[in-house]
Order: structure tokens, then sequence, then C-alpha cells
């Protein structure tokens, strides 16, 4: 394993396709949807869920 996100979603993601080394896509899509992107090289991310402990 390369790398590992912290957790973006409480329940439940929809992912688009990677597109030039970055994954798109909304956390918790069927309640307050929050966007995020992963970096695929780094794993680095932006956006998704903010759990209060993170």
């Amino acid at each position: 394993m390369a790398w590992r996100t912290p957790r973006l979603a409480i329940d439940g993601i929809e992912l688009a396709a990677p597109t030039d080394g970055e994954l798109r896509g909304i956390a918790d899509p069927r309640d307050d949807a929050e966007e995020f992107v992963v970096d695929l090289r780094t794993g680095r991310h932006e956006g998704g869920f903010s759990f209060p402990d993170q």
C-alpha cells in the first residue's frame, strides 16, 4: 500500500473516473454532498466530509 486517505464520507461515496493523476468524487451523495479530490501519487486530498477528530 502506497498511501491511505483519512475517512472522506460518513455513508457512501460516488466516484468519477480518475483523470490527470486525480480521483474526484462526492462524499455522501444522498445527504449534504461534499466534493473531494485525491492526488493518486501522494494520497493528499481536499474536501470530503469534515470529521471533528481529523
